[in-house]
C-alpha cells in the first residue's frame, strides 16, 4: 500500500449510527499542549535568541528540523501510529483518521459523541 493517494477524495453522507471507529478521536491528556504552553514559550525564546546570534548555523539547523520532521512523519505513515479507524455500515473497506497531526471540528469531540467504538 503506497502513503499517496492518486485518487480523489469522496464524500460519503451516512448516519451517525452506521459508522464504528475503533477509539476516540478527541486525546484528553493531561499533560497535552495547553499544559505545556510556558516551557514552550521559554523554549521558543531561546530559538530565536539563537537564531539572532548564530546565523552561520541557521541553514542547518533548518535542514536538521525538516530532515526530522519527515522521518516522524513516515514512521507515523509506515507504523500507523496516531491514526482511527473508520468503518462504515453497507461499505467495504476501513478508512483511517488522523488523530494527532489532522484537525477535527473540536478536537474531534462531536464526532465521538454522535458514532459508538468498539475494536476494529
Amino acid at each position: 500500500m503506497l502513503p499517496f493517494s492518486l485518487l480523489k477524495p469522496r464524500t460519503i453522507n451516512v448516519a451517525p449510527t452506521d459508522i464504528t471507529l475503533s477509539s476516540r478521536v478527541h486525546l484528553d491528556l493531561a499533560h497535552g499542549p495547553a499544559s505545556r504552553a510556558a516551557e514552550r514559550r521559554e523554549s521558543q525564546e531561546k530559538m530565536r535568541e539563537i537564531e539572532r546570534t548564530h546565523l552561520l548555523t541557521s541553514p542547518f539547523r533548518k535542514v536538521s528540523y525538516l530532515s526530522w520532521k519527515s522521518f516522524r512523519n513516515l514512521r507515523r505513515v509506515w507504523t500507523r501510529e496516531g491514526f482511527v479507524y473508520v468503518r462504515v455500515k453497507g461499505k467495504n473497506g476501513t478508512w483511517k483518521i488522523d488523530r494527532v497531526g489532522g484537525w477535527a471540528l473540536d478536537e474531534g469531540r462531536g464526532l465521538d459523541r454522535l458514532v459508538r467504538h468498539k475494536t476494529i
